[in-house]
């Protein structure tokens, strides 16, 4: 930068006269702040004086634009496309102005320099070079499909939340930015009917993306109290960052996205009501054991007929890798177990409290792999545990047994299986005692053998399955 005077014997084809040099003056640092290497493109016709940086590490593109009609005085009777210039050094004479100043630019045909007089002070004629692009920096000029008001305030306390990849959503009330995964919504009182904008009644578009520089970003928010955001899918997915500048024109942030998606129309496709909550909270309370799921992922199946199921699969007690096995893919080593209630080879009700004890008294002994053997028939069911000399068993009489099923007569299902997670088991049959609850034990042959205890809570079950070692129907005589 150096003090010079104009050349007076050369044409004057650009005069540009504005004031506002303190909305300038932090827009500058923005444009700064934002580029590593201190160059801009600058374009002046004959509606607007723009200034383009673009961040070769971030891919962030920041764009000033002074509008012809917001300024005190526009004349451009040359165009300038396509130039390179410091905008630090601008930055610098914006810094050293006052509130009150105005500003003159000037341009001469045939300089290689523009020229920003400070009032009408001579001593204060300031000329920048401008260079020839040798890498291309390409003018922003993408059009929104979608826009919608922020305000600034709002702005700066997402920002302070805002890490890595997030999704935004501009709908019908305003913007909605998902957080770590969870939406934080902003309603909009909107004025004059600005709002949201480029979508009908019912539709939303979203943008995921990363959003660099946010300190610059928090700075430049200050500008205005109601910035744009903005989305763009033509030529290119980018989401835009408008603040507007009081008697000069607008700042944005223009991001590249991974995605942009539009109108995105909300359907209701799944609805339903439960209550007592108790219901559907201390099932899940046993989902989401960390002994019993480590993980805390769960197979979500929601089905017209079959209701609403999420099934966990624990495959350390198969003695196999956990963190290979964790490592799954839906659908995969997660199986759905569709129609439960019509897998069972047979069933019988038995008494909480007797679970609770067989599920206490494995859990406590010193051979956690020992087998428990299950057998029905059409009148009785066993539960025992053998444990060196010392066999736990329970039986029932028939009027304790809820209609086993398909248990002919003179005929018995046996199988032998471990109880893994006893003690989790023993937490859910003290529960069921809580609540009134019988347990049902099933076998299943196809198709697999599996060992199935039920917890039945009107429309809400919670089930545990334990692979068999072995499933025998035979007859008793």
């Amino acid at each position: 930068m150096a003090a010079e005077s104009s050349n007076t014997n050369s044409k004057e084809v650009i005069n540009i006269k504005l004031n506002s040099i303190l909305q300038l003056r932090q827009s500058m640092e923005s444009l700064c702040f934002a580029n590593s290497n201190g160059m801009g493109r600058l374009d002046i016709t004959g509606e607007s004086f723009e200034i383009t940086v673009r961040n070769a590490e971030t891919n962030v593109v920041l764009h000033l634009c002074l509008n012809r009609s917001e300024l005190i005085e526009f004349k451009c009777s040359k165009h300038i496309t396509g130039k390179l210039i410091f905008v630090a050094e601008i930055g610098l004479i914006m810094h050293c102005a006052s509130e009150d100043d105005t500003f003159t630019i000037l341009y001469l045909d045939g300089s290689d320099k523009l020229t920003f007089i400070q009032g009408s002070d001579p001593d204060n004629e300031y000329s920048v070079k401008l260079y020839d692009m040798n890498v291309e920096i390409e003018r922003f000029l993408a059009i929104a499909f979608c826009e919608a008001v922020l305000t600034s305030s709002y702005l700066r306390k997402m920002i302070q939340q805002l890490k890595d990849v997030f999704i935004m959503e501009i709908e019908e009330k305003g913007v909605v930015f998902y957080v770590g995964g969870q939406p934080d919504i902003l309603a909009h009182d909107f004025e004059g009917g600005a709002g949201t904008r480029g979508l009908e009644l019912g539709q939303k578009a979203q943008a995921c993306l990363i959003m660099h520089h946010l300190e610059v970003l928090k700075i430049a928010s200050t500008l205005e109290e109601r910035p744009m955001l903005c989305f763009h899918l033509q030529p290119d997915q980018l989401v835009r960052m408008r603040f507007g500048l009081q008697g000069l024109g607008y700042l944005e942030f223009v991001y590249t996205t991974t995605w942009v998606v539009r109108n995105i129309k909300p359907e209701r496709v799944i609805s339903f009501q439960l209550k007592p909550v108790l219901k559907v909270r201390w099932p899940l309370s046993f989902l989401a054991k960390q002994k019993l799921n480590p993980e805390c992922i769960g197979r979500l199946d929601i089905t017209e007929n079959g209701g609403f199921e999420i099934t966990v699969h624990n495959t350390q007690s198969k003695g196999m890798d956990p963190k290979k096995e964790f490592n799954f893919k839906l659908g995969e080593e997660i199986e759905s177990i569709p129609g439960i209630t019509f897998l069972c080879d047979c069933e019988g009700a038995i008494k909480p409290e007797h679970l609770r004890e067989l599920a206490e008294f494995h859990h406590y002994s010193d051979m956690p792999s020992q087998k428990v053997s299950v057998t029905i028939d059409e009148k009785y069911v066993w539960l025992s545990l053998p444990v060196e000399n010392f066999s736990w068993h329970t039986t029932y009489k028939p009027e304790e047994v809820v209609e086993s099923r398909r248990v002919e007569a003179d005929q018995m299902h046996a199988a032998d299986f471990i109880m893994h997670h006893s003690k989790v088991l023993m937490k859910a049959a003290h529960m069921a005692s809580k609540l009134a609850l019988r347990p049902l034990v099933s076998v299943l042959s196809e198709p697999h053998q599996r060992v199935m205890i039920r917890f039945c809570l009107e429309e809400v079950e919670l089930v545990f399955f334990f692979e068999a070692t072995s499933v025998v129907k035979k007859s008793l005589f």
